[in-house]
């Protein structure tokens, strides 16, 4: 059986090229893949439980019905992982502690890991896990469906954000040309923000098992208000820069959404797969508790995606 190395040589392997290895198949590590190839990379390793030979995306995020096949190497344990420069962390973030023994074996002295989860604490995540590698939280701005194995539906948004740092610099140079990429100054303040839009659409939709539609309903309109205004007394209590602002622009972005978008944690849920209720509200219950700040509709809402279970008939 051929090793990793091998098959990276006859796919016209350059060392002088960076190395990027995407851990985990799913809707992330598609964008990503589709993404480097943008930026004119030659195929990134995936790290995943089952082989295939490429990724298949439709669309580009930006409404163009575009179909692109992303060319892949795909290794199925770590004991044929080579060290990289670049490790992309796309798992759901229950499953980040299943990372380790990939990192493990993907990670040498210079090699940056850049996670690309939702949430606020990326580096709390990930930095046990890695070692003396430098972590690089990375905020995702994409609506993007897993549809079938290997096969992702790349719906709406093309961004991602991360901080401006040497490493943060060097992944925007990485991506060029593939997806925008900023370097945010106030990284913090970003991934409130992020964490904002999350916080209203994916519990909604998982809930109710409804696209955004159900977003733009005057009940829901006013809870979702209510709860991005907990939101951002938190973020504020621990050194965010959130203001009422925040809370219309969210808002004002529900109600741009196409019918059709749902949210991960809807798809999640139909799959019969488990829910990132963990994610989205712990460290903004956690945070509001140290603060003495009550956040009654967070507190709801974490406690019914937690007990949801998978609608019957799921698949």
């Amino acid at each position: 059986m051929r090793g990793t190395r091998a098959i990276l040589r006859e796919k016209g392997d350059d060392s002088e090229v960076p190395s990027v290895a995407i851990v985990g198949a799913g809707a992330i590590a598609g964008a990503m893949s589709l993404w480097l190839q943008g930026a004119g990379h030659r195929a990134p390793l995936v790290c995943a439980r089952t082989p295939f030979d490429s990724f298949t995306v439709a669309g580009d995020g930006s409404g163009h019905d575009t179909l692109t096949r992303c060319p892949v190497t795909v290794i199925t344990t770590p004991a044929d992982a080579v060290v990289v420069d670049w490790v992309f962390i796309t798992v759901k973030a229950h499953d980040t502690a299943s990372t380790k023994p990939w990192l493990d074996a993907l990670i040498g002295p210079d090699s940056i890991v850049v996670v690309l989860q939702n949430g606020v604490d990326h580096l709390d995540r990930l930095t046990p896990l890695t070692g003396s590698a430098e972590v690089l939280p990375a905020l995702v701005y994409a609506a993007a469906e897993r549809t079938a194995p290997a096969t992702v539906r790349l719906r709406l948004g093309a961004s991602l954000a991360v901080p401006n740092t040497a490493a943060g610099r060097s992944f925007a140079e990485l991506m060029s040309g593939g997806v925008h990429v900023t370097t945010s100054d106030d990284f913090l303040t970003d991934s409130w923000r992020k964490l904002m839009v999350n916080i209203g659409a994916s519990p909604i939709t998982a809930l109710t098992l409804r696209h955004a539609g159900v977003l733009r309903e005057a009940r829901v309109e006013r809870l979702c208000a209510r709860l991005l205004s907990e939101a951002c007394s938190v973020g504020n209590a621990i050194g965010a820069h959130l203001t009422d602002t925040d809370v219309a622009n969210v808002m004002g972005l529900y109600r741009s959404y196409p019918d059709e978008v749902g949210s991960s944690m809807l798809d999640d849920r139909l799959a019969g797969r488990p829910v990132e209720s963990e994610l989205l509200f712990a460290a903004l219950i956690q945070a509001a508790l140290e603060h003495d700040i009550d956040v009654p509709i967070a507190e709801t809402l974490y406690a019914l995606t937690s007990a949801a279970h998978p609608p019957r008939g799921a698949r």
